[in-house]
């Protein structure tokens, strides 16, 4: 018998569409024996993009950023597909979003306490006294200034609280400046620490070769106006922070250029919609609606499954849920259904859910395994006061949650309890 090889299995793990103007960007990431790859269209058609696997590595992993720009028809079209971490072993990949950044589009101060010099590539001596040789003759020298911080002025800044594996907060900062040419250098710190910075434009390069090999390739295909993507990873203390700087905008006209600074930073219009397992995150009923649920109960009523929800992506940290609900009007939970226990002047009570990276389920083929289910019942609360509709909410507690679900939508359910005029309720 001879064996038939095996069609190596190629998994969407994630897919963004984006309206823009009147067109629809959709861009899918694939995950297969080879690893990661990305697929981009425009109003279904097929696209190769000028820019994209922009990656770097650390801990073992690859963190790509998919995005991509196109010029099709005239138009220039940016896609965005987010934040993707790739295991260089096994080939898999998952979803990995940023931070929610701050941005001071007017600039600002950075201040500098520590500086990890062997992972810099200073074309100067930035913060000089936290140099050990300089400030030890400094020290020696009697000198009387501030010896510990470093302040540092910048065109653009962002900032972002993260949390690590351990739970402890983090303060990223981004500072960057322009010049004559766009983008001129970036500087990355974290709690203080400047840990990484980059140059975008190298002084190898006189005016006139740069005008040659990379304005004018640049002109030729996008015109005067160019975006390009700007992200780095950085491994500390075995964490890995991503340092989203995100679009920027060059003028490459020189005239205009040389007059003065040159880049500007692009904020999307809107967060691409994401579906089929892709971020950000969102939760979603198990019929894959968002919508408003409506149930109905009697009072009293027995036992129903009627809460089932699933996260739509495997989230990189914890992600906490609050439910809240009426106990006089709705049984919530394990319980089976019945009588209301509770005052009934107490009409508001909390379940706090933890979610854990390894509890998340793939659930795109929907799975009772892989949802978050919880029972519901309608509560027999003595008074005869007709039927009552109150809502049982889930909402992700942003700050103690994986950054990638801040800002999903509440899932809400409507019940409405039926009065019983049978005499059927709890006294």
């Amino acid at each position: 018998m001879v064996d038939t090889p095996k069609t190596p299995v190629v998994l969407v793990a994630g897919a963004f569409i984006q309206e823009v103007g009147d067109a629809t960007l959709e861009t899918t990431v694939l995950c297969g024996p080879d690893g990661l790859s990305v697929e981009h269209s425009i109003d279904g058609e097929p696209v190769a993009p000028e820019t994209a696997g922009m990656a770097t590595t650390a801990l073992g992993k690859t963190y790509h950023r998919v995005v991509a720009a196109v010029d099709s028809d005239g138009d220039d079209y940016l896609f965005d597909g987010g934040w993707w971490a790739e295991d260089m072993v096994d080939g898999s990949c998952e979803p990995y979003e940023p931070p929610i950044w701050e941005d001071y589009l007017d600039g600002g101060l950075i201040a500098v306490t520590e500086v990890l010099w062997d992972q810099l590539a200073l074309r100067d001596v930035a913060c000089p006294y936290l140099q050990p040789d300089i400030r030890q003759a400094a020290i020696e020298d009697g000198y009387d200034g501030d010896l510990d911080t470093c302040t540092m002025d910048f065109d653009h800044l962002r900032r972002a609280t993260v949390r690590d594996s351990k739970r402890d907060r983090h303060l990223l900062e981004i500072g960057f400046d322009c010049g004559p040419f766009g983008l001129d250098e970036v500087w990355y710190v974290i709690d203080g620490v400047f840990v990484a910075n980059d140059y975008y434009h190298p002084p190898e390069y006189l005016e006139d070769e740069y005008e040659e090999f990379i304005l004018e390739p640049m002109r030729d295909r996008y015109g005067d106006t160019v975006y390009d993507y700007r992200a780095r990873v950085v491994e500390v203390d075995g964490e890995v922070y991503v340092f989203d700087i995100g679009r920027a905008r060059i003028d490459l006209n020189l005239e205009a250029a040389l007059g003065s600074d040159n880049c500007e930073l692009v904020d999307w219009s809107e967060p691409p919609v994401a579906f089929e397992g892709a971020t950000p995150g969102r939760l979603i009923w198990d019929t894959g609606s968002m919508d408003v649920r409506e149930l109905s109960y009697p009072e009293a009523s027995g036992a129903d499954l009627g809460m089932r929800f699933y996260l739509t992506s495997k989230p990189a940290t914890t992600v906490v849920l609050d439910i809240t609900w009426d106990p006089t009007e709705v049984n919530f939970g394990a319980a089976v259904g019945g009588c209301s226990a509770v005052s009934k002047t107490d009409t508001s009570e909390t379940l706090r859910v933890t979610v854990e990276p390894d509890d998340w389920q793939n659930t795109r083929q929907p799975d009772p395994a892989g949802m978050l289910t919880f029972a519901t019942s309608g509560a027999g609360d003595g008074l005869a006061d007709g039927d009552q509709v109150t809502e049982v909410r889930v909402t992700i507690v942003d700050e103690l949650s994986d950054p990638g679900y801040h800002g999903a939508d509440d899932l809400v359910m409507m019940v409405t309890t039926r009065d019983r005029p049978d005499g059927a309720i709890c006294h």
